[in-house]
């Protein structure tokens, strides 16, 4: 069994291994070093997390979840969306719209929940 220190820990490891982003990127105005310095933010203290004010109350009580218990898959979740533009946690598969995908978050984090839609 995992505690709460080896998965921050695995989840810290695999920011650091975040292969690079591919060219064509899935998020082009999504700077890739603030997305990285937040999702350290985050892991270090899931109370970082910030909705702001949008309207996405449920995402966000789902992925404050999600940091508290299990980071690595958030982390993991994140990676994959930035990399290829869909993720998946379990069973739950997330496919951003291009709208979505070409929203300029103006160094806001709330890109990560907005638009998506969920294909499983």
């Amino acid at each position: 069994m995992f505690t709460r220190n080896m998965r921050k820990t695995y989840a810290l490891s695999l920011i650091d291994k975040m292969p690079p982003l591919p060219k064509g990127r899935p998020f082009p105005r999504i700077a890739p070093d603030q997305v990285v310095k937040e999702l350290r933010e985050r892991v270090n203290d899931p109370s970082t997390q910030d909705q702001m004010n949008t309207s996405l109350c449920g995402p966000a009580a789902f992925f404050y979840c999600v940091l508290n218990y299990k980071p690595e898959l958030y982390v993991q979740y994140v990676i994959d969306l930035l990399t290829t533009g869909k993720a998946r946690i379990d069973s739950l598969t997330v496919e951003p719209s291009l709208a979505c995908r070409a929203y300029d978050p103006q160094n806001s984090s709330a890109w990560l929940l907005v638009g998506s839609r969920v294909l499983s």
